[in-house]
């Protein structure tokens, strides 16, 4: 079996969109422009590249789902509570997803 090609292109000529196939991104020619489409692990996405109008193809309507719970709020007062702490300086945090919740660090 070949592996998905990196970049993948289509063309939108109905709601229904086919099954993801790249390993990083597809381009989507649809009714409102061109839309970039990715899929990681947790995460989906659908986002205008292009904006315009193409007559005869499918609306496709941008899209973001994250597949993990919100971030808790003490999590995020942290966050601003370290970034205040060192300011005018920045501060990079990682915030991630594991065994079940949200870690920072």
């Amino acid at each position: 079996m070949n592996p998905p090609p990196i970049v993948n292109y289509f063309i939108a000529q109905n709601e229904t969109l086919p099954v993801f196939n790249a390993s990083m991104y597809e381009f989507i020619m649809a009714g409102n422009g061109v839309m970039l489409r990715s899929i990681r692990e947790g995460l989906s996405v659908i986002a205008p590249f292009l904006e315009g109008t193409i007559p005869g193809l499918a609306f496709v309507p941008p899209q973001f789902h994250l597949q993990y719970p919100k971030v808790p709020s003490h999590l995020l007062k942290e966050i601003l509570r370290l970034s205040q702490q060192v300011a005018p300086r920045e501060i990079l945090f990682h915030l991630y997803w594991s065994s079940n919740r949200w870690q920072l660090k």
